[in-house]
């Protein structure tokens, strides 16, 4: 036989009031004990009280009110064809309400996990340049020039192309002041630079190649010629820059010209009119447009 409970363990006290045909206060307790199982509740959690009737269609009903601690008791009702049926359908109600207070609360809801901000990949953007220039070393003397540049620019990468064509400079022979030749310059190349930003202003260390073009018009011969040679450099600088706006930069750049080789240029007869220079240096300062 299961065992009952003691009035000082059970986690209900039960007032019951009900016809000698019906199960006693003690039955409807053990009833209650054996839907609880072996669970383990607080003392006298839920005061219950019933109250058993006949109805006049000769069946049972029965008013249970519960107390569980809440500001008002609540009252159940229920009947059933015999007294039986009635008392164990009490003890359930009974037996639900000691598992709803021993129940913990609903846990309050958890917040949202807060939403990641959104990783964008850095966009590359194009740029188109006009820049002004100057050479020291290639020609006889230092010259102007003009050119354009482009590429792609990313914030911690930029790769570029330019083209440049220098102002023709004249020269004389050695030893003959009537005598010499007129040179002019042209440029391409391609280069990578890494910006370092700081705000609006950025500095980028640059490392690139090329190859230069230099034809050179004599006079004062009774023979002229115009030769001309095409030679690798190799180029290291640092180009420097400040955002204006989203799509404006201003840029300053000067950079070493190391030539793969040095050509020199004569005058049958009369001696050497140029050679070029062992390390060259070009600067320039423009503007880009970002887009």
């Amino acid at each position: 036989m299961p065992r009952l409970a003691t009035a000082s363990e059970r986690a209900f006290a039960l007032t019951w009031n009900a016809p000698d045909e019906c199960p006693d206060a003690t039955t409807v307790e053990q009833y209650v004990d054996d839907v609880l199982g072996d669970a383990k509740f607080a003392p006298l959690a839920v005061h219950a009280s019933g109250i058993v009737s006949r109805t006049a269609d000769a069946r049972y009903a029965v008013a249970v009110d519960l107390d569980t601690g809440a500001t008002r008791p609540s009252r159940r009702s229920l009947d059933a064809a015999n007294c039986e049926a009635v008392s164990r359908a009490a003890a359930l109600l009974i037996a639900l309400a000691v598992r709803a207070r021993a129940a913990p609360p609903s846990p309050a809801p958890r917040p949202p996990p807060p939403t990641p901000e959104p990783t964008h990949m850095p966009r590359a953007r194009g740029f188109l340049g006009l820049l002004t220039l100057a050479d020291f070393g290639t020609v006889p003397a230092a010259t102007l020039g003009v050119g354009a540049t482009g590429g792609i620019r990313w914030p911690r990468l930029q790769l570029e192309s330019s083209i440049a064509y220098f102002a023709p400079r004249s020269t004389n022979a050695a030893r003959r002041s009537d005598v010499g030749a007129r040179f002019e310059l042209g440029t391409a190349g391609a280069r990578v630079c890494a910006p370092l930003t700081v705000s609006a202003l950025w500095l980028a260390p640059c490392l690139g190649a090329g190859v230069d073009w230099v034809r050179a018009q004599g006079f004062g011969a009774r023979l002229i010629r115009q030769p001309s040679t095409w030679g690798l450099i190799a180029r290291a600088g640092l180009l420097g820059g400040w955002d204006i706006s989203s799509i404006i930069s201003a840029r300053v750049e000067v950079e070493g010209v190391l030539p793969l080789a040095r050509p020199q240029f004569e005058v049958d007869g009369v001696g050497d009119v140029s050679r070029r220079s062992t390390v060259g240096v070009r600067t320039a300062l423009g503007l880009q447009l970002q887009f």
